[in-house]
């Protein structure tokens, strides 16, 4: 097993662990960048992103999660001309990224041209604010806008109070990972959006009972509940599609009424503690571990991590397990300074 530094002590270049993958498991390396205390990232404008992460933040947002990595490549080879087009016009278009954590993401999109919000409960607001003030475009004379602001989901006086509404689009990744939330994410969607707004929400499948309520629900905000081919992108986020699982789900059209059918079904609600559980690797993973077990390098990976924004609304440590960096189960039961004590 790889010996990792110390996080006070560590950046990590996304760009460059991920040309230099040489065949490693992309899980692997998207465990490694979360175990950096801070990471670099080329972005769209010419600038270079600093991202800082924090592991005493008691939250999931701490760190950048795979799936924020996938959307960022995605939408710099789909979105960002579109942007482009619509700076050059003199309208930029508008994002809300629920869910912020770090702020890579919104960030992210800030310097493709967009104006961003990148939203947060108040326990990680503090972080999210360093990384805007360290990496706003418009301070630093380019296109493009990201602030950072509270949003506690299904809250409305804080969706009243949000900056830069209508949003073109709303963003989110990794925000469904336990049953309990899933009402008030799309209670939170369908309040900020249009009948214009297009929602991404980039996945991974933490929690089989979630996943399927999201999607039994989502119809009843948006007419339309549309999955995008990832398999049809650029082949870095291709390799999160088929590697990680990653999906991406866009909802539109939305419904002036929400459907009076909207509410949590039976099934959700009796296998909600149950479905926080990770979902059962497929053969794929299986045979990656136990490869990686013969080699003497990472196995059987799990996720481990503490509660995300499952905090505001309660039950979030059902989802602890489901929801948090890739990391060998030797470490599983470690606190993070008897993990970095033992990678030193």
């Amino acid at each position: 097993q790889a010996a990792r530094l110390p996080m006070a002590q560590t950046t990590a270049s996304v760009d460059a662990a991920l040309a230099r993958r040489n065949g490693d498991d992309l899980a692997t390396t998207c465990f490694e960048l979360a175990n950096a205390e801070h990471v670099s990232f080329a972005a769209s404008s010419g600038r270079t992103l600093l991202i800082r992460q924090d592991a005493a933040i008691p939250h999931t947002g701490g760190c950048i999660w795979e799936t924020s990595y996938a959307l960022a490549l995605w939408a710099r080879a789909h979105l960002e001309p579109i942007a482009r087009r619509a700076s050059k016009r003199g309208a930029p278009l508008r994002v809300l990224e629920l869910g912020a954590g770090c702020g890579f993401l919104g960030l992210a999109l800030a310097h493709m041209g967009f104006e961003v919000v990148c939203s947060e409960q108040p326990g990680v607001l503090a972080n999210l604010v360093h990384n805007v003030l360290a990496n706003e475009p418009r301070a630093l004379g380019l296109p493009g806008a990201c602030i950072a602001e509270v949003l506690r989901w299904g809250d409305s006086e804080d969706i009243a109070a949000l900056t830069g509404a209508p949003f073109n689009y709303v963003v989110g990744t990794d925000v469904v990972y336990i049953p309990e939330l899933v009402q008030p994410l799309l209670q939170t969607l369908w309040q900020c959006a249009t009948g214009e707004t297009a929602v991404l929400l980039c996945l991974q499948q933490r929690c089989v009972a979630s996943h399927r309520l999201l999607l039994e629900q989502a119809g009843f905000y948006f007419a339309r509940v549309e999955h995008e081919p990832l398999a049809d992108s650029v082949e870095l986020v291709r390799d999160f599609a088929t590697e990680l699982d990653c999906e991406l789900l866009r909802l539109t059209q939305r419904r002036e009424v929400i459907d009076p059918g909207a509410a949590p079904s039976a099934a959700g609600q009796a296998t909600g503690a149950a479905g926080a559980a990770r979902q059962p690797p497929s053969e794929k993973k299986e045979k990656k571990r136990q490869r990686h077990e013969e080699e003497g390098g990472p196995h059987t990976l799990q996720r481990v991590g503490s509660s995300g924004v499952g905090a505001q609304q309660g039950g979030a440590a059902a989802a602890r397990d489901s929801r948090a960096p890739w990391r060998p189960d030797a470490d599983a039961d470690a606190s993070h300074s008897e993990r970095q004590q033992r990678r030193r």
